[in-house]
């Protein structure tokens, strides 16, 4: 019995320790984009463009549309980050796969592509290591959310 409880204790104590040293928070793995979580935010410039009396209704449209293409090419893409910190991100959309590597800094992911001219998300990983939140930022838009979950 003390056996069996020391035992459990240190099992306990192990797994606390991981914790404590980010494994619980790896990205290492395939995510996907949980496209139900798309949020866009309008910025003072993109709010102004929407409300404009003359232009207001065919920035709107252009909105829906965007949203739209956003979620069905999110839709086909999966990210893999790997143990080495090499990222890849594929899609039925594209052909190649899109290639780079990724650090951490507490819960942020930082990744940056092979092909400096890709535009890289900020992200950050949940504490319970089951989602991230990728946050877009267009200075003439707004932010963009979305949320990976593990495919």
């Amino acid at each position: 019995m003390v056996r069996t409880i020391l035992v459990l204790l240190a099992a306990f104590l192990f797994g606390t320790a991981l914790a404590q040293r980010g494994l619980a928070t790896s990205p290492v793995g395939t995510w996907k984009y949980d496209i139900a979580t798309l949020h866009l935010e309008l910025n003072d410039a993109g709010k102004k463009e929407l409300n404009d009396p003359k232009h207001g209704n065919q920035s709107r449209e252009k909105m829906a549309q965007l949203k739209a293409n956003l979620a069905k090419t999110l839709k086909t893409m999966t990210i893999t980050f790997k143990a080495d910190h090499k990222v890849v991100v594929t899609s039925t959309m594209f052909q190649d796969k899109l290639l780079g590597t990724w650090t951490m800094n507490g819960l942020q992911i930082k990744v940056l592509m092979t092909n400096v001219k890709q535009q890289t998300p900020d992200m950050a990983i949940a504490k319970d290591g089951k989602h991230i939140v990728a946050t877009y930022t267009d200075p003439r838009f707004g932010v963009g959310k979305v949320t990976l979950v593990r495919s």
